[in-house]
């Protein structure tokens, strides 16, 4: 379990400009790291670092639970509020203001974790399989452009 969790977000308007952003930090807490251990077994990690940890693990050493510490970059949306004359004629006179973002999602990891994301959960919030990474997909970075109008 970490020591804590903690969100900052923040929204900030200047004019017809918008920022906005969600960063994420846990502290603490341990992961399970199996995918290291899948591929150490079946000699598909690199030859010297897997060896290495396969040595460490005979010896009883804890080398497949790492820490999982991570700052993430959740999102970012930069907008933009068009002027309401140029919102009637783009839209033949039908809307009265328009916004444009662009946004992008999982945009950046900090973290000690080797696997590809300390946030993983193979096994759902059950808690016999929590905190374990077997080979997973990890988060799809996105963007989206968004065009938001009032009628």
């Amino acid at each position: 379990m970490p020591d804590f969790t903690m969100g900052f977000s923040n929204d900030l308007n200047y004019g017809p400009l918008r920022f906005s952003s969600l960063v994420d930090w846990k502290k603490g807490g341990l992961g399970a790291n199996l995918t290291n251990n899948y591929f150490d077994g079946g000699l598909l990690a690199d030859t010297a670092i897997g060896n290495a940890r396969v040595r460490e693990f005979a010896k009883g050493n804890a080398v497949y639970t790492e820490k999982t510490t991570y700052v993430k970059l959740r999102e970012i949306t930069v907008g933009y509020e068009l002027p309401n004359d140029l919102s009637a004629r783009l839209f033949g006179g039908k809307v009265s203001s328009t916004r444009i973002d662009l946004s992008g999602r999982n945009l950046m990891t900090w973290t000690p974790y080797t696997g590809l994301d300390p946030e993983v959960s193979n096994f759902g919030n059950q808690a016999l399989g929590r905190f374990q990474d077997v080979t997973p997909y990890p988060p799809s970075r996105t963007f989206y452009l968004t065009v938001n109008t009032t009628f």
